[in-house]
C-alpha cells in the first residue's frame, strides 16, 4: 500500500485553492486510481504523515517553516510542492522532491529552474467539481466576470455592459447558479504585485459552460490554449479598448466567428477531463513510496 496525503492548512481549508487542489484532487485520485494499491486522504498537521507522498498545497506552503519540512523529511515522506499562483519560496527547494505546476508556463519555468534530479509535473487546474453540467443561454449577448472583483481590469468602466459575479469564497456557491446566464466570460486580469503563475481556470470554466472568452491579446496562457487565430483575443490596454472589444463581441454574436470561438473554447474540456487529469496525476503518484 502506498499513501498519498494532501496537506492543507486547517485555518484556510475553506479557500478555493485548498478545496480544489486539496480536497477535490484527493477525490479525483480516489476515482481515477480506485483499482490500484493507494490510499488518499487530507491532513492538516505536518507531524502526521509517515512514509507517504505528501502534496503540500498552497495554504500549507504559505504557513510552513523550514523546520516543518524537515520534520516531514525525517518521517520518510516524499514532498511535492503545489505553489499554484503563490510566490515560490526557493529556500524550501532543497527539501522538496517534486514541483507541481498548474499551467504549461509554470511547468516550463519550474523545469528550467529545477532540472533533474528534481521532478516537475503538470497537473492542470481543473473545474470545480461542484459545478453541474451547464449549457449557457445563447438568446442575446451576456458578458460576466466571475471572480474577485478587485482583480478585474477596468472594473470601474463596466457599467451595464459586464456583470460582476463574486466567486472568490469557496464556501459560497451562489455564483455557480449564475453561470448559465452568461455566454461570454470576461478574463482580463488586473495583475497584483503578489501574483505568481495564474492558472487558466476562467477558460476551463467557460469551456464547461459552452461560453466564449474575452481575453487580452498579450495573455500568453490564453494564446497557448486558444491559438493565435482565436477572434476574441483583443487589445485591452485602456478603457477605450474595452469599449471597442465589447463592440466586436456584439457584432460577432451569433455569427460564424462566434461559433468558431465557442468551438475553440469548448475544445478545452479535454484538458480537464478525468482521463486527462488521471494521466497527469499518474506521474505524481509514481513518486509515492512503498509503506513499511
Amino acid at each position: 500500500m502506498r499513501h498519498v496525503k494532501f496537506l492543507v492548512d486547517a485555518k484556510q481549508r475553506h479557500l478555493g485553492s485548498s478545496v480544489l487542489r486539496g480536497d477535490q484532487l484527493c477525490q479525483i485520485c480516489k476515482v481515477g486510481f480506485c483499482q490500484e494499491d493507494f490510499s488518499f486522504s487530507l491532513c492538516y498537521d505536518f507531524a502526521e504523515p509517515k512514509s507517504a507522498l505528501v502534496v503540500l498545497t498552497k495554504s500549507a506552503l504559505v504557513e510552513a517553516r523550514i523546520a516543518d519540512l524537515q520534520k516531514l523529511r525525517s518521517n520518510d515522506n516524499v514532498l511535492a510542492a503545489d505553489w499554484l499562483d503563490g510566490r515560490i519560496r526557493h529556500d524550501f527547494s532543497p527539501l522538496i522532491d517534486a514541483f507541481i505546476a498548474c499551467s504549461p508556463i509554470q511547468r516550463d519555468y519550474l523545469a528550467e529552474k529545477y532540472p533533474p534530479p528534481k521532478t516537475v509535473i503538470l497537473i492542470t487546474h481543473h473545474v470545480d467539481l461542484r459545478i453541474p453540467e451547464i449549457k449557457c443561454n445563447l438568446d442575446s449577448l451576456r458578458i460576466g466576470y466571475f471572480g474577485n472583483s478587485t482583480n478585474a481590469r477596468f472594473r470601474e468602466f463596466f457599467g451595464q455592459q459586464i456583470d460582476v459575479i463574486n466567486a472568490w469564497d469557496a464556501s459560497d456557491l451562489s455564483w455557480i447558479l449564475r453561470l448559465k446566464d452568461y455566454n461570454c466570460h470576461y478574463s482580463v486580469r488586473k495583475y497584483q504585485k503578489h501574483d505568481g503563475f495564474k492558472p487558466f481556470t476562467k477558460g476551463f470554466i467557460a469551456a464547461h459552460c459552452g461560453a466564449v472568452l474575452l481575453v487580452d491579446q498579450d495573455d500568453v496562457e490564453a494564446a497557448r490554449y486558444l491559438g493565435d487565430d482565436y477572434p476574441f483575443r483583443l487589445k485591452l490596454n485602456d478603457p477605450r479598448d474595452l469599449e471597442n472589444a465589447i463592440g466586436v463581441l456584439r457584432e460577432a454574436f451569433g455569427t460564424s466567428s462566434w461559433v468558431f470561438a465557442m468551438d475553440k473554447v469548448i475544445s478545452l474540456r479535454r484538458c480537464t477531463s478525468l482521463r486527462a487529469l488521471t494521466a497527469e496525476l499518474d506521474g505524481l503518484l509514481a513518486l509515492a513510496p512503498e509503506s513499511a
